[in-house]
């Protein structure tokens, strides 16, 4: 075994510190009496061997410092550019859903009122819009509420300046319904689904005889007096009940999606009178009788279409097409 050997005392290492730092200063004097020539030759040979691993190491971080400021930099243009592109994103929403209830307005005439729903945000009030128009602007009690896509609710409460409405999620939404053709007659209530995306409605008290196919358009029928005739509520998905023989009940999926209900039109109190024009089925024609999810996907397929008649008409008339193409 060993013998113990006690630790160097500190003195010997600082005498060693001592004499190192003397003989740089005598190496660096020698140096600073050169001539310049020689300097340079010393500092790039010293630089070549002792110092190359700090020269390099010290390259590597000014590397890594420079990437990391231009990485900081890239991603400051690349937060602003995202935050610009679904500001404009919301800017097109907007525009579209304008567009859309400009178009629609301008369908159904002066008996309907544009509005602006919005949510209470409480609990329980999942169902309820709160309408910007109320009973000083015509509005009545009963009055369908509906979008671009269809019927989003009715008017429950109406007050001056404000209204009150549920949208056809509610427990108590029903309406009279029929299907597209006028054959089948029924009534359309909610089905609540386990969570709010589940939701369905039911067309029920459909005549046994009849059987509807899936994907037949269900709309309102003016029954009631209540909603005009025509409105677009939804699509037939699948029976899913049969009452002896005396009737069939279909699940039905909504046209409407409520949470994108934010501008809406109100059928006004002088629109509801027995005199008055109570089928709005042009308002909605048959092309465009679908959700705002699969129209927005149909969007850039029509555009396409534009694009390429225009062309060409434009090689028809002989004139270079829009895109820059020769004739």
């Amino acid at each position: 075994m060993a013998g113990y050997s006690s630790p160097e005392p500190a003195s010997g290492g600082l005498r060693r510190q001592i004499w190192g730092a003397f003989v740089v200063l005598i190496v660096a004097g020698a140096v600073f009496t050169l001539p310049d020539p020689a300097k340079e030759e010393f500092a790039a040979v010293l630089r070549n061997s002792a110092l190359a691993p700090f020269i390099g190491l010290n390259s590597v971080i000014l590397d890594a410092r420079a990437r990391a400021i231009e990485t900081e930099a890239l991603r400051g243009v690349a937060d602003s550019l995202t935050a610009e592109l679904l500001g404009r994103r919301t800017l097109e929403e907007e525009n579209r859903r304008l567009r859309d209830l400009l178009l629609l307005s301008e369908r159904t005439g002066p008996h309907w009122l544009p509005a602006e729903a919005l949510r209470p945000g409480t609990q329980g009030s999942e169902s309820i819009l709160l309408l910007d128009v109320g009973a000083d602007d015509g509005i009545r009690e009963r009055a369908p509420v509906v979008t671009r896509e269809g019927l989003a609710g009715v008017v429950r409460i109406r007050r001056d300046g404000q209204a009150v409405a549920m949208d056809w999620t509610h427990p108590e939404f029903a309406a009279a319904a029929m299907s597209e053709d006028g054959l089948t007659d029924g009534i359309v209530e909610v089905a609540r689904g386990a969570f709010r995306e589940e939701d369905r409605l039911t067309f029920k008290g459909t005549p046994f005889n009849t059987v509807l196919d899936s994907g037949t358009l269900i709309v309102t029928s003016g029954r009631g007096g209540v909603f005009p005739r025509g409105i677009p509520i939804g699509h037939v998905d699948r029976v899913i009940a049969v009452e002896g023989r005396f009737e069939r009940n279909y699940q039905v999926t909504p046209i409407v999606d409520p949470s994108s209900a934010t501008l809406v039109l109100v059928e006004l109190e002088s629109g509801s009178g027995a005199d008055a024009l109570r089928d709005v089925t042009s308002a909605w024609p048959v092309g465009e009788r679908m959700r705002a999810d699969v129209r927005a996907r149909m969007i850039p397929l029509w555009q396409d279409s534009v694009r390429v008649l225009r062309d060409s008409l434009d090689r028809a008339l002989g004139r270079a097409p829009a895109g820059g193409g020769g004739p």
